[in-house]
Protein backbone atom coordinates (compact mmCIF):
# COMPACT_ATOMS: atom_id res chain seq x y z
CA UNK A 1 0.00 0.00 0.00
CA UNK A 2 3.12 2.56 0.88
CA UNK A 3 4.81 1.57 -2.25
CA UNK A 4 1.72 2.61 -4.22
CA UNK A 5 0.99 5.82 -2.97
CA UNK A 6 4.38 6.32 -2.95
CA UNK A 7 4.44 5.62 -7.19
CA UNK A 8 0.78 8.14 -6.90
CA UNK A 9 2.54 10.61 -5.48
CA UNK A 10 5.97 10.82 -7.22
CA UNK A 11 3.96 10.71 -10.56
CA UNK A 12 1.44 13.12 -8.98
CA UNK A 13 4.20 15.55 -8.48
CA UNK A 14 5.15 16.35 -12.55
CA UNK A 15 1.46 16.15 -13.34
CA UNK A 16 0.78 18.80 -10.56
CA UNK A 17 3.52 21.28 -11.63
CA UNK A 18 2.02 20.79 -15.20
CA UNK A 19 -1.52 21.48 -14.32
CA UNK A 20 -0.43 24.60 -11.63
CA UNK A 21 1.27 26.34 -14.34
CA UNK A 22 -1.79 26.53 -16.33
CA UNK A 23 -3.88 27.88 -13.80
CA UNK A 24 -1.37 30.38 -12.92
CA UNK A 25 -1.13 31.69 -16.57
CA UNK A 26 -4.88 31.78 -16.62
CA UNK A 27 -4.82 33.53 -13.86
CA UNK A 28 -1.61 35.90 -14.20
CA UNK A 29 -3.29 39.12 -14.97
CA UNK A 30 -5.14 38.74 -11.92
CA UNK A 31 -3.26 40.67 -9.26
CA UNK A 32 -1.02 38.49 -7.05
CA UNK A 33 -3.14 35.29 -8.02
CA UNK A 34 -0.37 33.54 -10.35
CA UNK A 35 1.74 34.20 -7.36
CA UNK A 36 -0.51 32.54 -4.60
CA UNK A 37 -1.28 29.57 -6.93
CA UNK A 38 2.32 28.63 -7.62
CA UNK A 39 3.23 29.11 -4.39
CA UNK A 40 0.21 26.71 -3.42
CA UNK A 41 0.67 24.13 -5.83
CA UNK A 42 5.07 24.23 -4.97
CA UNK A 43 3.37 23.49 -1.60
CA UNK A 44 1.43 20.73 -2.55
CA UNK A 45 4.10 19.22 -5.00
CA UNK A 46 6.64 19.14 -1.67
CA UNK A 47 3.76 17.16 0.27
CA UNK A 48 3.74 14.81 -2.28
CA UNK A 49 7.20 14.24 -2.90
CA UNK A 50 7.58 14.26 1.46
CA UNK A 51 5.35 10.97 1.32
CA UNK A 52 8.18 9.29 -1.32
CA UNK A 53 10.97 10.71 1.20
CA UNK A 54 9.43 9.31 4.46
CA UNK A 55 8.57 5.67 2.69
CA UNK A 56 12.35 5.55 1.23
CA UNK A 57 14.10 6.80 4.22
CA UNK A 58 11.67 5.67 7.61
CA UNK A 59 9.70 3.22 5.96
CA UNK A 60 12.37 1.82 4.09
CA UNK A 61 9.85 0.62 1.27
CA UNK A 62 12.77 1.39 -1.43
CA UNK A 63 12.75 -2.06 -2.64
CA UNK A 64 8.94 -2.48 -3.33
CA UNK A 65 9.34 0.56 -5.66
CA UNK A 66 12.28 0.20 -7.24
CA UNK A 67 11.43 -0.19 -10.75
CA UNK A 68 8.11 0.30 -12.56
CA UNK A 69 8.36 0.59 -16.25
CA UNK A 70 9.97 3.59 -16.70
CA UNK A 71 9.92 4.58 -13.07
CA UNK A 72 12.20 4.34 -10.27
CA UNK A 73 12.14 5.22 -6.50
CA UNK A 74 14.83 5.25 -5.45
CA UNK A 75 17.02 6.85 -2.62
CA UNK A 76 19.21 9.33 -4.66
CA UNK A 77 16.50 10.15 -6.86
CA UNK A 78 13.97 11.19 -3.94
CA UNK A 79 16.44 13.23 -1.77
CA UNK A 80 17.53 15.07 -5.05
CA UNK A 81 13.80 15.34 -5.91
CA UNK A 82 13.18 16.86 -2.01
CA UNK A 83 15.80 19.45 -2.65
CA UNK A 84 14.60 20.58 -6.13
CA UNK A 85 10.96 21.30 -4.71
CA UNK A 86 11.82 22.64 -1.26
CA UNK A 87 14.08 24.91 -2.83
CA UNK A 88 11.53 25.62 -5.55
CA UNK A 89 8.71 26.55 -2.66
CA UNK A 90 11.55 29.26 -1.03
CA UNK A 91 12.54 30.65 -4.71
CA UNK A 92 8.82 31.31 -5.40
CA UNK A 93 7.96 33.07 -2.41
CA UNK A 94 11.54 34.86 -2.83
CA UNK A 95 10.35 35.78 -6.40
CA UNK A 96 7.33 37.56 -4.83
CA UNK A 97 9.83 40.59 -3.66
CA UNK A 98 12.30 39.97 -6.21
CA UNK A 99 10.41 40.06 -9.64
CA UNK A 100 7.62 42.45 -8.75
CA UNK A 101 7.54 43.68 -12.13
CA UNK A 102 7.07 40.55 -13.62
CA UNK A 103 4.71 38.92 -11.67
CA UNK A 104 1.96 38.86 -14.26
CA UNK A 105 3.82 37.64 -17.11
CA UNK A 106 4.78 33.79 -17.77
CA UNK A 107 7.35 34.02 -15.07
CA UNK A 108 5.45 31.66 -12.54
CA UNK A 109 4.31 29.13 -14.67
CA UNK A 110 7.67 28.48 -16.20
CA UNK A 111 8.48 28.21 -12.63
CA UNK A 112 6.53 25.53 -12.46
CA UNK A 113 7.47 23.67 -15.55
CA UNK A 114 11.09 24.05 -14.56
CA UNK A 115 10.55 22.32 -11.28
CA UNK A 116 8.42 19.89 -12.47
CA UNK A 117 10.69 18.93 -15.83
CA UNK A 118 13.75 18.53 -13.19
CA UNK A 119 12.11 16.13 -10.75
CA UNK A 120 10.63 13.99 -13.75
CA UNK A 121 14.20 13.19 -14.24
CA UNK A 122 14.70 12.14 -10.82
CA UNK A 123 12.28 9.52 -10.68
CA UNK A 124 12.78 7.68 -14.49
CA UNK A 125 15.40 5.28 -14.91
CA UNK A 126 14.71 5.31 -19.01
CA UNK A 127 18.11 7.30 -20.44
CA UNK A 128 16.27 8.33 -23.27
CA UNK A 129 13.44 10.06 -20.49
CA UNK A 130 16.02 11.13 -18.23
CA UNK A 131 17.42 12.89 -21.13
CA UNK A 132 14.31 14.29 -22.14
CA UNK A 133 13.17 15.78 -18.97
CA UNK A 134 16.89 17.29 -18.74
CA UNK A 135 16.23 19.04 -22.38
CA UNK A 136 12.78 20.41 -20.91
CA UNK A 137 13.98 21.77 -17.92
CA UNK A 138 16.85 23.56 -19.88
CA UNK A 139 14.11 25.10 -22.04
CA UNK A 140 12.24 26.35 -19.73
CA UNK A 141 15.14 27.18 -17.24
CA UNK A 142 16.72 29.15 -20.45
CA UNK A 143 13.27 31.18 -20.89
CA UNK A 144 13.99 32.36 -17.18
CA UNK A 145 17.53 33.58 -18.22
CA UNK A 146 15.90 36.09 -20.72
CA UNK A 147 14.15 37.51 -17.36
CA UNK A 148 17.58 38.76 -16.61
CA UNK A 149 18.17 42.25 -15.70
CA UNK A 150 20.81 43.02 -18.59
CA UNK A 151 18.53 41.86 -21.64
CA UNK A 152 21.58 41.70 -24.30
CA UNK A 153 24.06 39.68 -21.69
CA UNK A 154 21.20 37.51 -20.47
CA UNK A 155 19.96 37.04 -24.32
CA UNK A 156 23.63 35.94 -25.43
CA UNK A 157 23.63 33.55 -22.02
CA UNK A 158 20.75 31.90 -23.27
CA UNK A 159 21.68 30.78 -26.65
CA UNK A 160 24.47 29.67 -25.39
CA UNK A 161 23.02 27.50 -22.98
CA UNK A 162 20.58 25.95 -25.46
CA UNK A 163 23.33 25.34 -28.22
CA UNK A 164 25.64 23.35 -25.24
CA UNK A 165 22.24 21.58 -24.23
CA UNK A 166 22.07 20.65 -28.14
CA UNK A 167 25.41 19.59 -27.84
CA UNK A 168 24.89 17.27 -24.81
CA UNK A 169 22.17 15.98 -26.32
CA UNK A 170 23.81 14.38 -29.11
CA UNK A 171 26.96 13.30 -26.90
CA UNK A 172 23.82 10.78 -25.03
CA UNK A 173 22.42 9.83 -27.56
CA UNK A 174 25.52 8.85 -29.13
CA UNK A 175 26.12 6.89 -25.60
CA UNK A 176 23.16 5.05 -26.55
CA UNK A 177 23.82 3.75 -30.12
CA UNK A 178 27.02 2.91 -28.58
CA UNK A 179 25.23 0.88 -25.71
CA UNK A 180 22.60 -1.07 -28.16
CA UNK A 181 25.38 -1.77 -30.85
CA UNK A 182 27.76 -3.68 -28.36
CA UNK A 183 24.47 -5.77 -26.85
CA UNK A 184 23.97 -6.43 -30.92
CA UNK A 185 20.20 -5.02 -30.69
CA UNK A 186 18.49 -2.80 -33.54
CA UNK A 187 19.02 1.07 -33.05
CA UNK A 188 14.69 0.43 -32.78
CA UNK A 189 15.51 -0.17 -29.03
CA UNK A 190 17.14 2.92 -28.02
CA UNK A 191 13.89 4.11 -26.69
CA UNK A 192 13.96 1.00 -24.23
CA UNK A 193 17.28 1.49 -22.89
CA UNK A 194 17.41 2.21 -19.29
CA UNK A 195 19.19 2.20 -16.00
CA UNK A 196 18.33 -1.82 -15.52
CA UNK A 197 19.91 -2.61 -19.14
CA UNK A 198 23.03 -1.24 -17.85
CA UNK A 199 23.00 -2.99 -14.84
CA UNK A 200 21.75 -6.75 -16.38
CA UNK A 201 23.60 -6.85 -19.30
CA UNK A 202 27.47 -7.03 -19.16
CA UNK A 203 29.38 -4.67 -21.58
CA UNK A 204 32.96 -5.26 -23.36
CA UNK A 205 35.30 -3.07 -21.81
CA UNK A 206 36.12 -0.57 -24.44
CA UNK A 207 32.48 -0.29 -25.39
CA UNK A 208 32.07 0.73 -21.96
CA UNK A 209 34.35 3.41 -21.59
CA UNK A 210 32.80 4.69 -24.85
CA UNK A 211 29.86 4.93 -23.76
CA UNK A 212 30.60 5.88 -20.50
CA UNK A 213 32.76 8.66 -21.98
CA UNK A 214 29.55 10.13 -24.37
CA UNK A 215 27.79 9.93 -20.99
CA UNK A 216 30.25 12.13 -19.25
CA UNK A 217 30.38 14.29 -21.80
CA UNK A 218 26.68 14.83 -21.94
CA UNK A 219 24.81 14.35 -19.00
CA UNK A 220 28.28 16.05 -17.34
CA UNK A 221 27.91 18.88 -18.87
CA UNK A 222 24.62 19.52 -17.33
CA UNK A 223 26.71 18.89 -14.03
CA UNK A 224 29.25 21.76 -14.92
CA UNK A 225 31.78 19.16 -15.99
CA UNK A 226 34.91 20.12 -18.08
CA UNK A 227 34.68 21.15 -20.74
CA UNK A 228 31.55 22.18 -21.83
CA UNK A 229 29.74 22.98 -18.36
CA UNK A 230 32.44 26.11 -17.92
CA UNK A 231 30.93 27.29 -21.24
CA UNK A 232 27.38 27.98 -20.45
CA UNK A 233 27.02 27.65 -17.06
CA UNK A 234 29.31 31.29 -15.61
CA UNK A 235 26.85 33.25 -18.23
CA UNK A 236 23.47 31.19 -17.44
CA UNK A 237 24.03 31.68 -13.69
CA UNK A 238 24.96 35.29 -13.60
CA UNK A 239 22.57 36.68 -16.15
CA UNK A 240 19.67 34.78 -15.12
CA UNK A 241 17.54 36.67 -12.47
CA UNK A 242 18.71 35.89 -8.56
CA UNK A 243 15.60 33.13 -8.38
CA UNK A 244 16.58 31.26 -11.46
CA UNK A 245 20.11 31.49 -10.19
CA UNK A 246 19.19 30.01 -7.01
CA UNK A 247 17.52 26.90 -9.13
CA UNK A 248 19.90 26.75 -11.62
CA UNK A 249 23.18 25.76 -9.01
CA UNK A 250 21.48 24.76 -6.50
CA UNK A 251 19.59 21.60 -8.01
CA UNK A 252 19.48 22.11 -11.60
CA UNK A 253 23.27 20.97 -12.16
CA UNK A 254 22.29 18.23 -9.35
CA UNK A 255 19.69 16.71 -11.91
CA UNK A 256 22.77 16.49 -14.59
CA UNK A 257 25.09 14.56 -12.52
CA UNK A 258 22.46 12.15 -10.93
CA UNK A 259 21.72 10.92 -14.45
CA UNK A 260 26.15 10.93 -14.93
CA UNK A 261 25.60 9.03 -11.85
CA UNK A 262 22.89 6.44 -12.60
CA UNK A 263 24.92 5.98 -16.41
CA UNK A 264 28.38 5.54 -15.35
CA UNK A 265 27.83 3.21 -11.86
CA UNK A 266 26.56 0.44 -14.01
CA UNK A 267 29.18 0.49 -16.45
CA UNK A 268 32.15 0.95 -14.29
CA UNK A 269 31.58 -2.85 -13.55
CA UNK A 270 33.13 -3.54 -17.07
CA UNK A 271 35.79 -0.63 -17.22
CA UNK A 272 36.56 0.69 -13.72
CA UNK A 273 40.46 1.62 -13.94
CA UNK A 274 39.62 3.92 -17.36
CA UNK A 275 36.23 5.56 -16.54
CA UNK A 276 38.01 6.47 -12.57
CA UNK A 277 40.99 7.97 -14.36
CA UNK A 278 39.24 9.82 -16.94
CA UNK A 279 36.67 11.46 -14.61
CA UNK A 280 39.46 12.04 -12.35
CA UNK A 281 41.11 14.11 -14.87
CA UNK A 282 38.08 16.06 -16.04
CA UNK A 283 37.09 16.37 -12.26
CA UNK A 284 40.51 18.08 -11.65
CA UNK A 285 40.16 20.33 -14.84
CA UNK A 286 36.45 21.62 -13.48
CA UNK A 287 38.49 22.48 -10.43
CA UNK A 288 41.37 24.23 -11.14
CA UNK A 289 39.67 26.32 -14.15
CA UNK A 290 36.66 26.99 -11.42
CA UNK A 291 39.12 28.39 -8.80
CA UNK A 292 40.97 30.58 -11.13
CA UNK A 293 37.20 32.05 -12.35
CA UNK A 294 36.75 32.80 -8.65
CA UNK A 295 39.87 34.54 -8.22
CA UNK A 296 40.10 36.67 -11.20
CA UNK A 297 35.87 37.86 -11.53
CA UNK A 298 34.64 40.86 -10.16
CA UNK A 299 31.11 40.47 -10.82
CA UNK A 300 29.27 38.61 -7.42
CA UNK A 301 26.75 36.66 -9.33
CA UNK A 302 30.18 35.35 -11.64
CA UNK A 303 32.17 34.34 -8.66
CA UNK A 304 29.22 32.18 -7.30
CA UNK A 305 29.25 30.44 -10.67
CA UNK A 306 32.26 29.48 -11.06
CA UNK A 307 31.97 28.67 -7.06
CA UNK A 308 29.79 26.40 -8.28
CA UNK A 309 31.65 24.70 -10.69
CA UNK A 310 34.21 23.90 -7.55
CA UNK A 311 31.85 22.97 -5.38
CA UNK A 312 30.60 20.40 -7.79
CA UNK A 313 34.15 18.81 -7.83
CA UNK A 314 33.53 17.50 -4.44
CA UNK A 315 30.61 15.79 -5.21
CA UNK A 316 31.81 13.81 -8.44
CA UNK A 317 35.35 13.23 -6.28
CA UNK A 318 33.18 11.38 -3.50
CA UNK A 319 31.20 9.46 -6.19
CA UNK A 320 34.00 7.87 -7.70
CA UNK A 321 35.76 6.03 -5.10
CA UNK A 322 32.35 3.60 -5.51
CA UNK A 323 33.17 3.36 -9.39
CA UNK A 324 36.54 2.27 -8.23
CA UNK A 325 35.30 -0.46 -6.57
CA UNK A 326 35.45 -3.19 -8.84
CA UNK A 327 39.66 -2.15 -8.63
CA UNK A 328 39.70 -3.25 -5.07
CA UNK A 329 38.98 -0.35 -3.24
CA UNK A 330 37.87 -1.12 0.26
CA UNK A 331 33.63 -0.32 0.94
CA UNK A 332 34.56 1.73 3.73
CA UNK A 333 36.11 4.34 1.31
CA UNK A 334 33.33 3.83 -0.81
CA UNK A 335 30.66 4.22 1.42
CA UNK A 336 32.63 7.49 2.57
CA UNK A 337 33.11 9.13 -0.12
CA UNK A 338 29.62 8.22 -1.53
CA UNK A 339 27.70 9.74 1.87
CA UNK A 340 29.98 12.71 1.66
CA UNK A 341 29.24 13.30 -2.27
CA UNK A 342 25.19 13.69 -1.37
CA UNK A 343 26.55 15.51 2.22
CA UNK A 344 27.78 17.96 -0.28
CA UNK A 345 24.79 18.08 -2.94
CA UNK A 346 22.56 18.60 0.04
CA UNK A 347 24.59 21.16 1.77
CA UNK A 348 25.51 22.89 -1.85
CA UNK A 349 21.72 23.18 -2.23
CA UNK A 350 21.15 24.95 0.71
CA UNK A 351 24.59 27.35 0.67
CA UNK A 352 24.56 28.63 -2.41
CA UNK A 353 20.97 29.26 -3.13
CA UNK A 354 21.24 31.52 0.11
CA UNK A 355 24.55 33.24 -1.21
CA UNK A 356 22.59 34.08 -4.86
CA UNK A 357 19.51 35.48 -3.00
CA UNK A 358 22.17 37.52 -0.96
CA UNK A 359 23.06 38.61 -4.13
CA UNK A 360 20.00 39.79 -5.39
CA UNK A 361 19.65 42.21 -2.41
CA UNK A 362 22.93 43.75 -3.84
CA UNK A 363 21.40 44.34 -6.90
CA UNK A 364 17.52 44.99 -6.51
CA UNK A 365 18.57 47.29 -3.70
CA UNK A 366 21.95 48.75 -4.64
CA UNK A 367 21.95 48.65 -8.24
CA UNK A 368 25.86 47.20 -8.02
CA UNK A 369 27.36 43.94 -8.77
CA UNK A 370 30.92 44.44 -8.97
CA UNK A 371 32.18 43.79 -5.15
CA UNK A 372 34.57 46.34 -5.07
CA UNK A 373 31.26 48.93 -5.04
CA UNK A 374 29.73 47.25 -2.09
CA UNK A 375 31.07 49.41 0.57
CA UNK A 376 28.54 50.43 2.65
CA UNK A 377 26.11 47.55 2.04
CA UNK A 378 26.23 46.53 5.58
CA UNK A 379 25.04 49.75 6.72
CA UNK A 380 21.85 49.70 4.36
CA UNK A 381 21.38 45.77 4.46
CA UNK A 382 22.92 44.57 7.72
CA UNK A 383 20.56 41.00 7.77
CA UNK A 384 21.75 40.00 4.08
CA UNK A 385 25.47 40.73 4.88
CA UNK A 386 25.70 38.96 7.93
CA UNK A 387 23.89 35.92 6.34
CA UNK A 388 26.44 36.28 3.20
CA UNK A 389 29.54 36.00 5.92
CA UNK A 390 27.39 32.95 7.24
CA UNK A 391 27.12 31.04 4.01
CA UNK A 392 30.51 32.02 3.21
CA UNK A 393 32.38 30.63 6.09
CA UNK A 394 30.13 27.21 5.70
CA UNK A 395 30.49 26.72 2.23
CA UNK A 396 34.35 27.32 2.93
CA UNK A 397 34.26 24.42 5.02
CA UNK A 398 37.54 24.64 7.02
CA UNK A 399 35.76 25.29 10.38
CA UNK A 400 34.41 22.43 12.41
CA UNK A 401 31.33 22.01 13.17
CA UNK A 402 30.19 24.09 9.49
CA UNK A 403 28.09 22.43 7.16
CA UNK A 404 30.76 21.97 4.37
CA UNK A 405 33.11 20.75 6.63
CA UNK A 406 31.14 17.42 7.15
CA UNK A 407 30.80 16.66 3.81
CA UNK A 408 34.76 17.72 2.41
CA UNK A 409 35.97 15.84 5.36
CA UNK A 410 34.68 12.81 4.27
CA UNK A 411 36.18 13.40 0.43
CA UNK A 412 39.18 14.48 1.55
CA UNK A 413 39.47 12.06 4.10
CA UNK A 414 39.28 9.22 1.49
CA UNK A 415 41.84 10.95 -0.71
CA UNK A 416 44.18 10.59 2.09
CA UNK A 417 43.19 6.88 2.05
CA UNK A 418 43.64 6.17 -1.28
CA UNK A 419 46.70 7.61 -0.50
CA UNK A 420 48.06 5.64 2.29
CA UNK A 421 46.81 2.13 1.70
CA UNK A 422 48.76 0.75 -1.73
CA UNK A 423 46.33 -2.45 -1.68
CA UNK A 424 43.58 -0.37 -2.77
CA UNK A 425 44.79 0.91 -6.24
CA UNK A 426 47.13 0.49 -8.93
CA UNK A 427 50.76 1.56 -7.48
CA UNK A 428 50.77 4.31 -10.18
CA UNK A 429 47.92 6.06 -9.44
CA UNK A 430 48.42 6.91 -5.52
CA UNK A 431 50.30 9.63 -6.25
CA UNK A 432 47.19 11.35 -7.92
CA UNK A 433 44.85 10.43 -5.84
CA UNK A 434 47.42 12.20 -2.74
CA UNK A 435 47.81 15.06 -4.48
CA UNK A 436 43.91 15.06 -5.60
CA UNK A 437 43.80 15.26 -1.51
CA UNK A 438 45.73 18.77 -1.49
CA UNK A 439 44.43 20.49 -4.45
CA UNK A 440 40.80 20.08 -2.84
CA UNK A 441 42.19 21.26 0.08
CA UNK A 442 43.45 24.64 -1.54
CA UNK A 443 39.99 24.52 -3.71
CA UNK A 444 38.24 24.73 -0.22
CA UNK A 445 41.11 28.05 0.90
CA UNK A 446 40.13 29.77 -2.52
CA UNK A 447 36.21 29.44 -2.20
CA UNK A 448 36.54 30.77 1.70
CA UNK A 449 39.31 33.52 0.84
CA UNK A 450 37.46 34.79 -2.26
CA UNK A 451 33.66 34.72 -0.76
CA UNK A 452 34.61 36.43 2.58
CA UNK A 453 36.57 38.81 0.61
CA UNK A 454 33.37 39.55 -0.80
CA UNK A 455 31.78 40.21 2.08
CA UNK A 456 34.80 42.08 3.79
CA UNK A 457 33.52 45.16 0.94
CA UNK A 458 30.36 45.45 1.86
CA UNK A 459 31.67 46.02 5.49
CA UNK A 460 33.66 49.20 3.94
CA UNK A 461 32.28 52.30 4.67
CA UNK A 462 31.56 54.57 1.31
CA UNK A 463 34.05 56.94 0.38
CA UNK A 464 30.69 58.65 -1.45
CA UNK A 465 27.27 59.06 -0.51
CA UNK A 466 25.98 56.14 -2.75
CA UNK A 467 22.81 55.86 -4.20
CA UNK A 468 18.97 55.24 -3.60
CA UNK A 469 18.65 52.43 -1.34
CA UNK A 470 15.79 50.01 -1.59
CA UNK A 471 15.06 47.79 1.00
CA UNK A 472 14.33 44.11 0.93
CA UNK A 473 10.81 43.00 1.20
CA UNK A 474 9.89 40.48 3.92
CA UNK A 475 9.09 37.87 1.20
CA UNK A 476 12.56 38.14 0.04
CA UNK A 477 13.62 37.96 3.46
CA UNK A 478 12.19 35.30 4.67
CA UNK A 479 13.44 32.41 2.33
CA UNK A 480 17.06 34.01 2.97
CA UNK A 481 16.37 32.85 7.23
CA UNK A 482 14.84 29.74 6.37
CA UNK A 483 18.01 28.95 4.36
CA UNK A 484 20.37 30.01 7.39
CA UNK A 485 18.42 27.98 9.95
CA UNK A 486 19.08 25.04 7.62
CA UNK A 487 22.43 25.57 7.06
CA UNK A 488 23.24 25.89 10.81
CA UNK A 489 21.39 22.46 11.24
CA UNK A 490 23.24 21.05 8.48
CA UNK A 491 26.40 21.78 10.12
CA UNK A 492 25.06 20.25 13.44
CA UNK A 493 27.32 17.40 15.04
CA UNK A 494 24.89 14.06 15.70
CA UNK A 495 22.86 11.88 13.92
CA UNK A 496 20.14 13.92 11.78
CA UNK A 497 18.34 13.57 8.50
CA UNK A 498 20.68 14.61 6.21
CA UNK A 499 23.07 12.17 7.62
CA UNK A 500 20.99 9.47 7.90
CA UNK A 501 19.52 10.23 4.00
CA UNK A 502 23.30 10.46 2.26
CA UNK A 503 24.26 6.67 4.57
CA UNK A 504 21.06 4.88 2.94
CA UNK A 505 22.02 6.33 -0.27
CA UNK A 506 25.50 4.98 0.10
CA UNK A 507 24.34 2.22 1.49
CA UNK A 508 22.06 1.57 -1.50
CA UNK A 509 25.08 2.05 -4.07
CA UNK A 510 27.07 -0.31 -1.85
CA UNK A 511 24.46 -2.87 -2.48
CA UNK A 512 24.39 -2.95 -5.77
CA UNK A 513 28.14 -3.12 -5.70
CA UNK A 514 28.31 -6.14 -3.55
CA UNK A 515 25.20 -7.88 -5.48
CA UNK A 516 27.21 -7.36 -8.59
CA UNK A 517 24.49 -5.13 -10.35
CA UNK A 518 20.76 -4.45 -9.76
Amino acid sequence: MTAMLTVLSTTGIVALSTFGAAVSYLLHRVKKASVVVAVAVLAAMLALNTLAFYATFVRHDTLSVNTTGSLIVDPPGVLVAELIVGLAFLVAVYSAGYMEEDLHGAYYPLLLLFTGSMVGMCYTQNILLMLLFLEISSFFSAVLVLYGERGKEALRAAVIYLAVSILESIFVIAGLFVVVSSLGMSLAHIASVNVHTLYSIKISGNAAFLAGLLFMLGFGTKASLFPFGLIWLPPAHSEAPAPVSCLLSGVMIKTGFLAMLRCLHPLSFSCSYSMVQTLMLLTLLSTVTGCIGMMVEKDVKRILAFSSIVQMGYVVLGVIYVLAMPLGLSSEYAVKGMEGCFYHIVNHSILKPLLFMVSGVFWRSLRVRDYRKLAGAARRAPLPVALWFLAAISLGGLFWPTAAFMSKHLVLECCKSFFLDPLTLKVEVLGVYGLYGLIYFIAALVTFITLMNVGIHALWRPSQPSCEFRRPSTAMLIPMVVLAVLCILAGAPGKSYISRAVSEVAEYYLSIMEGGGA
